[in-house]
Order: structure tokens, then C-alpha cells, then sequence
């Protein structure tokens, strides 16, 4: 978000003095911060550009090239590079990276559909807001995810994906049967291979 008025944002925040303390500044308003230290260091004119050069830089990834404002966005995106899990699920010690993810996950426990379709004669609900939307993508016929290969476009992300590896001859997921190896696009195919070879095997 780029700012207009930088003395209007440090007044905004109900400091009880005009300068704000750096402490407090640091803790919770970091990015605002190094819009305080420009500010009073150039002329109007000269802070215009400076601001959006501030706000894609204020916290930089050390393993690739991107870059965030916002501190708790920037934590969740090292979590993909060290693959730390911090939060922990309560019925099935699964972990993961996000604490939206676990609250989606949990629901899975808790059999909780919060988001609730508003069309017409649907009665549809849904774990995740995400979930909602593509699933009202379905109703308007509105394919926002399009193949950067092809013509192709999807009403749900996740379609869009499996399409791409048509494309791309990539197939992640394998079955885990001993002397299967069969490799698949989708992890349900995949499952499939395994119970498929385990009734098999059962019956001889």
C-alpha cells in the first residue's frame, strides 16, 4: 500500500506525543518507521518515489529475490525455504507452516463449513473461503486461472495445476505399493494405484 500523507499515518496510530518513541515505532510499526526516518530527511517531492522502493524492501529473503512489508507475511515465506511447521494440530499432531492452515485443517476434525454459498437453492458450505469462492466461480461460469501454455482456464486453482503439468510432463505424486513406482499428476490417482494393487494382490 503506498501512502499519501506520511504525517496523517504517524498521527493516525494515537501516539500521546507528537514524535513518536523509536521503541515503540520498531515493535509495531516498522514500515511506518522508515517512513518517519525519510520523511524528515527529504523534501516532499523527493519522498514520492522513495516510497514504494521502501515498502518492497523493508524485509528481503536470504534464500530468493523476494521481498515483503509486512513482517508476519515475510516470516511465512521463510517457513518455505526452512520448512519449519510451528503449529501443531491438537487431534492428529499434523503441522504446518501457517496458522490459516491449521484453522482450515482443523475444521476437517471439527466437520465446521463457516462459509456458506448465498446463491440461489444452494445450500453448499465450505471449510475455507477459498474453497467458497472457486466453488462460486462454478455458479457464474467465471474461470479467473488461465494455462500461460494454452487457451486454457479454470473456475478452481488447484485444476489449474494439474492442467500445467500436462504441459510441463511433470507427475509428483507416486504410488507407494512395494514395486509399484507408478507416478501420477494427482494424489488421489495415486492412492487409487496402491488400493488397487492391494485388492488385487488379496484375492491371490
Amino acid at each position: 500500500m503506498i501512502f499519501n500523507n506520511i504525517e496523517f499515518i504517524l498521527k493516525s496510530n494515537s501516539f500521546e506525543s507528537k514524535e513518536p518513541t523509536q521503541e515503540h515505532l520498531v515493535k509495531n510499526y516498522a514500515f511506518k518507521l522508515k517512513l518517519f526516518e525519510v520523511y524528515h530527511k527529504r523534501d516532499k517531492a523527493e519522498l514520492k518515489g522513495e516510497k514504494e522502493s521502501i515498502e518492497r524492501t523493508l524485509y528481503k529473503c536470504p534464500y530468493c529475490s523476494k521481498s515483503y512489508s509486512n513482517v508476519t507475511r515475510y516470516e511465512v515465506h521463510l517457513r518455505t525455504h526452512t520448512g519449519e511447521k510451528p503449529f501443531e494440530c491438537s487431534y492428529c499432531s499434523k503441522k504446518f507452516n501457517e496458522k490459516g492452515n491449521l484453522k482450515a485443517h482443523l475444521r476437517t476434525h471439527t466437520g465446521e463449513r463457516p462459509f456458506k454459498c448465498t446463491f440461489q437453492n444452494c445450500n453448499m458450505a465450505f471449510k475455507t473461503k477459498g474453497q467458497l469462492n472457486d466453488h462460486k466461480n462454478r455458479h457464474s461460469n467465471f474461470r479467473p486461472y488461465k494455462c500461460e501454455f494454452c487457451n486454457a482456464s479454470f473456475n478452481r486453482k488447484t485444476r489449474l495445476k494439474v492442467h500445467i503439468m500436462i504441459h510441463t510432463g511433470e507427475k509428483p505424486f507416486i504410488c507407494n505399493y512395494p514395486n509399484c513406482g507408478k507416478k501420477f499428476r494427482e494424489r488421489g490417482r495415486s492412492k487409487r494405484c496402491r488400493n488397487f494393487i492391494f485388492e488385487i494382490t488379496k484375492r491371490y
